[in-house]
Order: structure tokens, then C-alpha cells, then sequence
């Protein structure tokens, strides 16, 4: 005969309740992941994953050439990974590797063709993003902004 506790768990009744900060941290995770999702379909649309569109718009945001290392850690990063991401781009002519006089450095320069491919794009993100946030206010969106940014701040 089933102990009286069992036959309340078995009915689907559990005694681990998720605590606040696990059901906060599920919900960013699930939203995080659907915005992926989106964002991966309008990028594979411009023949891109969205590390190489991201490459792309940290270049145009430095205004300057960039070393491996420094975008690397702006996405977030490991430079290898970055590596075969600069590779794919360079090969659809997205941007190019720059003479620099330490040879032991890449630096990596956004082409014309790069840089018409994200003013192309421009509206259509600015569009995607508003779509992806129209159910948060503007005061809203600037305090999720402000809270993700108190996470990434956090140290372990």
C-alpha cells in the first residue's frame, strides 16, 4: 500500500516549488529564446546567421576597423569562434581584412557592400524590434533594458 505523501505526489502534486528567482530566470530564458527565434528568421532572409549580422553591426558602430579579439569580446565570445564567423563574411564580401602594422593582429574593416547591406536592412530591424516590444510601453522597455543590464552586471 502507497504511503499517503506518495499517492500525493503521484496525483501530480509537487513538493518542489520553483522559487522566485527560477521563475524569473525561466521567463527571461523563454522570451530570450522566442526573440531568437524571430530575429534567426530575418537574419537567414539576408543570408546570415545572427552572429555575422551582429559582426556586421558592431564594425559599423566602432566607426573603425576592429581587432578579432575586440569584437570577440563585444559578442561575447571565445576568438575562435569569431574566426570562422569573419571567414563567411569576408567570403560574401562583407568586409575584409586590414593591413595593420603589428602583423600578429587581424583587424577587420567593414566593406561597402557590407555597410549597404545594414542600411538596407536598417528599417526592416527597426520594425522587427518595435514588433517584438509592442506589448511593453516605452517607460516599460527602458526598465527591462535597464534590469537585463543589472543581470549581466552580476558576478556568479
Amino acid at each position: 500500500m502507497a504511503h499517503p505523501a506518495a499517492k500525493k505526489r503521484e496525483a501530480g502534486a509537487s513538493r518542489l516549488r520553483a522559487s522566485q528567482a527560477e521563475v524569473a530566470q525561466v521567463a527571461v530564458m523563454r522570451a530570450g529564446a522566442r526573440l531568437i527565434k524571430e530575429a534567426d528568421s530575418f537574419y537567414r532572409s539576408l543570408g546570415l546567421t545572427g552572429g555575422q549580422y551582429n559582426i556586421l553591426r558592431i564594425l559599423e558602430g566602432a566607426g573603425e576597423p576592429l581587432s578579432q579579439q575586440q569584437i570577440a569580446r563585444r559578442l561575447l565570445v571565445s576568438r575562435a569562434n569569431v574566426t570562422g564567423l569573419i571567414d563567411r563574411l569576408e567570403e560574401k564580401g562583407l568586409l575584409e581584412r586590414c593591413a595593420c602594422p603589428d602583423r600578429r593582429v587581424n583587424l577587420i574593416c567593414l566593406t561597402a557592400k557590407g555597410r549597404d547591406l545594414l542600411e538596407k536592412s536598417f528599417a526592416d530591424v527597426t520594425e522587427r524590434c518595435a514588433r517584438s516590444m509592442r506589448r511593453l510601453a516605452a517607460p516599460e522597455q527602458h526598465e527591462l533594458v535597464r534590469l537585463l543590464r543589472k543581470l549581466e552586471e552580476q558576478q556568479g
